[in-house]
C-alpha cells in the first residue's frame, strides 16, 4: 500500500544477469549435440519451446547410445548436488 515510500535500489547489471541466466543462457550440447545448429534449424531461439523441437529431437538426435549418455549425465548431475547442469 506504500510502494512510493519504499527505498529500493535496483542494480541494472543484476537485472541483466538474471535475465540472461533465466532466458538466454543454455548449457550447450548436452541434449542436442549442437545446440546452435538446432536453434538455427528450428528457425530461432523461441522455437525450441514449441512441440516442433520434439520432432527435431526424434528425427535428428535420438539413438539408444545418446539416450544412455543423457541418462548417465542426468544421474551424475543429480548425485553431484550442483545447482546447474554444465
Amino acid at each position: 500500500m506504500n510502494l512510493d515510500n519504499l527505498d529500493i535500489n535496483i542494480k541494472k547489471r543484476e537485472v541483466y544477469e538474471y535475465y540472461y541466466m533465466r532466458n538466454v543462457f543454455n548449457t550447450d550440447n548436452w541434449l542436442f549435440g549442437d545446440y546452435q545448429h538446432m536453434v538455427g534449424e528450428l528457425g530461432g531461439y523461441s522455437t525450441q519451446f514449441t512441440p516442433v523441437v520434439y520432432d527435431y529431437w526424434r528425427e535428428s538426435c535420438w539413438s539408444q547410445e545418446r539416450h544412455d549418455g543423457i541418462l548417465y549425465k542426468l544421474h551424475d548431475f543429480i548425485d553431484s548436488g550442483k545447482f546447474r547442469l554444465v
